[in-house]
This record gives C-alpha cells, sequence and structure tokens, in this order.
C-alpha cells in the first residue's frame, strides 16, 4: 500500500509524462540489458571468489582449529545476500552479516572473517588509489593536473591511514583484543 501511493505520489506530484516513458521504453535495446544483468551477477562469482581467497589466506579457525571453509560459489552467495542486507538495513549491517553467515556455517571465529572484510576495504582503497594515480598521470599529460593533487593526497592519505590500521592489528590484535 504505501509503495503504491509513493508511487502514485511520485507519478503525479512530479507531472511525469506517461507517454513519453512508455516511448523511451519501447526503444529499449533488451539485448544491452541483458548483457550488463549478466554482467553484474557474474561479478558477484567474482567478488566470491576474492573474498574466498582471503579467506584462505588468513586461516579461519574454530578455536585451535582450521576449519573448511566455503566455497567461491557460497562466497557469492554470501555477498549478493550482504548486499540485499545492505538495501533493506541502516549502518551497511551487510558487511557483518557476510562474517555472520561464515561464522554459522563453519563455526569460525567471527573476528577473524569479520578482519576479512576489512582487509577487502583495505584492497579496494588501495586499487582505487591506484586508479586515481593513473588518472592524475593522465590528467598531468592534458595540462589538467591542479584538481587532482589535491585529490591524490586525500587519496594516499586514506591508504597510508588503511595500512597503518592494518598493520597495528596484525602486530598489536592480541593486546587490542584484551584491552
Amino acid at each position: 500500500f504505501i509503495a503504491g501511493s509513493l508511487l502514485i505520489f511520485l507519478l503525479i506530484g512530479l507531472d511525469v509524462d506517461l507517454p513519453d516513458v512508455g516511448s523511451r521504453l519501447a526503444r529499449i535495446n533488451f539485448l544491452w540489458y541483458g548483457i550488463g544483468f549478466l554482467l553484474y551477477y557474474f561479478s558477484f562469482i567474482l567478488r566470491g571468489l576474492r573474498w574466498h581467497m582471503i579467506l584462505k589466506n588468513v586461516e579461519v579457525r574454530r578455536g585451535q582449529e582450521t576449519v573448511q571453509i566455503p566455497n567461491v560459489f557460497a562466497c557469492s552467495q554470501f555477498i549478493l545476500l550482504a548486499w540485499f542486507t545492505n538495501t533493506i538495513t541502516w549502518l551497511r549491517l551487510g558487511e557483518a552479516y557476510r562474517p555472520y553467515l561464515v561464522t554459522e556455517s563453519t563455526g569460525a571465529s567471527f573476528s577473524r572473517t569479520a578482519g576479512t572484510i576489512l582487509a577487502e576495504r583495505a584492497i579496494d582503497l588501495l586499487l582505487i588509489f591506484t586508479l586515481l594515480s593513473l588518472a592524475t598521470f593522465l590528467a598531468a599529460a592534458t595540462g589538467e593536473l591542479d584538481s587532482f593533487t589535491t585529490i591524490l593526497g586525500i587519496g594516499l592519505a586514506l591508504v597510508l591511514l588503511a595500512t597503518t590500521s592494518l598493520l597495528a592489528m596484525r602486530h598489536l590484535g592480541v593486546r587490542i583484543s584484551q584491552f
């Protein structure tokens, strides 16, 4: 009821030209939308592969024993479920839901699997900084460097902060957990 009321309000309140919308929808190339749909959902398999590799590298444990980590397909499902959870909850709780799903399915340590999310974000930040650096060099080649130096400095500071935080957690993890 609420969604229908909101849709009617948006159509009437924003003065949407329905015939124009209909003609634009009739001209859609569904092949491109189908390709985009498939690529989007294929990206979850790649994300699942990346997270599976990270989980394998941290040797997820239950007490003293190493547990069998979920396969790539399960990791992909967990990521898709976490994205859905992010859409219906506040504060990106899907990011905590992923390690919860691994903990529930394997009995692994929640804190260790949650650490993989931080590592994944650090990798994302490093990749974004690398792309930003490449864009800065391309901007320097075209003479448009002024606006990029500030952005590059902020990106470098964030990468250094993330790297320092991860190294501190790696070396001081036991002391931090006892604090």
